[in-house]
């Protein structure tokens, strides 16, 4: 939403001077990928957070675990929706019946064009195989990118939030921030 926001106030003659985006979810990611897509997804997945275990300690792995389980139940209340989605269009009633089946229908259907002024990517350092992909998503769409890598995990972004990676995060925020905050905007 943040960038869409960004590209129609752009549209319309305002001044954006920084888009950041934080490990942001592509539209593609919402698209319909074939079973052998999704099965070689899976699998790197399983693997890269496994690796991933193995580097924490004791107290991170539990909350990573909690956090991933989060995730995977989220996801799975996504796949729930969708197939609610996907009856309700084939019924007689069309009504969506929550604002998750709406954002679900409208994350598919967007198709962004390209914003011209500047953006910021933050994204994890440690990230899950094929997420390039997704960086490249952007630097398509963007006038001028800058990426930044923050310690930690690809889809973990609540830890960009703790320190000590707030400090990083904030240290290389502020770069982009400086300029704009000295000219008055």
């Amino acid at each position: 939403m943040a960038y869409e926001i960004a590209r129609q106030l752009t549209k319309h003659g305002q001044q954006v001077e920084l888009l950041a985006l934080f490990e942001p979810q592509t539209p593609a990611d919402y698209n319909g990928h074939s079973t052998e897509f999704r099965m070689d997804s899976l699998g790197m997945k399983m693997r890269f957070h496994l690796q991933s275990l193995r580097q924490l300690d004791t107290k991170e792995a539990r909350m990573y675990i909690r956090d991933r389980t989060h995730t995977l139940s989220r996801y799975i209340r996504k796949l729930w929706s969708h197939t609610r989605w996907s009856q309700a269009l084939h019924s007689s009633d069309d009504r969506l019946g929550n604002f998750e089946d709406i954002l679900f229908m409208a994350y598919r259907n967007y198709r962004p064009k390209p914003f011209t002024g500047r953006m910021a990517l933050f994204q994890a350092s440690n990230r899950v195989p094929g997420s390039e992909r997704d960086c490249q998503y952007w630097r398509d769409l963007a006038g001028i990118l800058e990426v930044h890598e923050i310690p930690g995990f690809s889809n973990w972004v609540l830890r960009f939030f703790v320190e000590p990676n707030v400090q990083i995060l904030a240290s290389k925020l502020s770069r982009h921030l400086g300029p704009a905050a000295r000219s008055g905007a």
